[in-house]
């Protein structure tokens, strides 16, 4: 098992390459509010399972949270993500960094790249993730 991000941690920053080759860091997105890391891979049919339900969550959390896809593997089947930030990592460094051995996978992170809950990950797990964050009336907020 990997470790995972404690919460209320300052998840590790990273930089990696979207869709236009440009170089975008976690904290360009954590520094105008929370986002949902939404971690999948090409190939990868648990992560093909969500594709339906990704723009109904961010629907969902359009006020909340902003989701950021990152992707292994390449551009392969991230042209259903398009409409969120795609970024895209090598041989699963950044989920590794992040606990992450599968995918699919989310974890959120608030501004300040503080780690907001426990990575969720395989299907029926980030849709439980999911349907709990839209039932709750705010984004968790864990106490120290």
């Amino acid at each position: 098992d990997l470790p995972v991000l404690p919460l209320l941690s300052t998840a590790p920053n990273f930089q990696l390459h979207d869709v236009n080759g440009e170089r975008i860091s976690l904290d360009c997105f954590t520094n105008r509010g929370p986002v949902l890391l939404l971690f999948v891979k090409g190939g990868c049919e648990g992560c093909a399972a969500i594709e339906p339900d990704v723009d109904r969550w961010a629907d969902d959390h359009t006020e909340r949270a902003r989701f950021v896809v990152v992707s292994t593997g390449g551009e392969g089947r991230t042209e259903h993500y398009r409409r969120h930030p795609v970024l895209f990592q090598t041989h699963k460094e950044i989920a590794t960094q992040y606990g992450i051995g599968g995918g699919p996978a989310v974890l959120l992170i608030g501004q300040g790249n503080v780690v907001l809950s426990a990575p969720a990950i395989g299907v029926l797990p980030v849709r439980a993730f999911m349907s709990a964050l839209q039932a709750a009336a705010t984004l968790p907020v864990p106490r120290s």
